[in-house]
């Protein structure tokens, strides 16, 4: 018989493994409440108003990780070729309060933010040797972790391909936008934007032939029409440049 109680303890016990914060704070709210008025049951009272505590905390180191990204970003939306060292300021004041809350109340998504802001400093001043070196920290971090969304994983890979194309990595960058693609449906719309970037690292680096090979790959793709509204018009100067390299003979087409 699925009673309010035992539905309350399934969640509780379903949210803690997979860092659903909310609902661990919501169901030890009920099971508190029931074993304390209930069943005067202060052994479970106890376990569960610690429970509701904890995770409370958690939710607001959470928040407030949350927060700092977001201002972050509001604070320095405007694109520049001139490096900003302020949001590097600002990405380490906030990374310093951050990483001085309890160590033990860190959800998955605190990290994942943490890194974030860590990687929002550190490209803002177009430092993208220490920007790399953050991100394979990160995918490391998250490799082994089950409550890391596909999501996140695929934003550190693209953050990470940028850096590979401003340090003009190809090989690297071929194996990273590998790992995009095992994580990502092919035709998505993140899907399209990695092999964008490495159609970009492959022009910056004289891999043309990798480059044209991407090119077609994507607009063949029964799903670019779909994408031609948001990225039609980046896409016609990248056409535009292919044409030129085939005219010069910096690209073979295949018979």
């Amino acid at each position: 018989e699925q009673t309010p109680l035992r539905i309350a303890q399934r969640v509780s016990k379903k949210a803690i493994e997979h860092e659903f914060n909310d609902l661990i704070v919501a169901s030890s709210l009920f099971l508190r409440s029931y074993f304390s008025l209930r069943k005067k049951d202060v052994v479970k009272f106890n376990f569960y108003n610690d429970l509701y505590y904890k995770y409370r905390e958690i939710e607001e180191h959470q928040n407030l990780a949350h927060e700092f990204y977001i201002k972050l970003i509001l604070d320095h939306t405007s694109e520049s070729v001139i490096a900003n060292p302020k949001i590097k300021e600002d990405s380490e004041k906030y990374h310093d309060t951050l990483i001085n809350l309890k160590s033990e109340n860190r959800s998955t998504k605190f990290y994942h933010y943490l890194y974030q802001i860590r990687l929002l400093g550190t490209m803002g001043v177009f430092d993208y040797t220490k920007a790399k070196s953050i991100c394979e920290e990160a995918l490391h971090f998250f490799e082994s972790n089950i409550n890391m969304h596909i999501g996140g994983r695929v934003n550190i890979l693209l953050n990470k391909l940028v850096c590979h194309i401003q340090l003009r990595e190809f090989e690297e960058g071929k194996k990273t936008v590998d790992k995009c693609e095992d994580l990502l449906e092919k035709g998505g719309f993140r899907w399209f934007r990695a092999k964008e970037y490495f159609f970009m690292l492959s022009i910056h680096t004289g891999n043309y032939q990798a480059a044209y090979y991407t090119y077609t790959e994507l607009i063949e793709h029964n799903r670019f029409k779909a994408f031609k509204s948001k990225i039609g018009e980046t896409w016609l100067l990248y056409r535009m440049y292919i044409h030129f390299l085939i005219m010069i003979g910096k690209i073979n087409i295949p018979d």
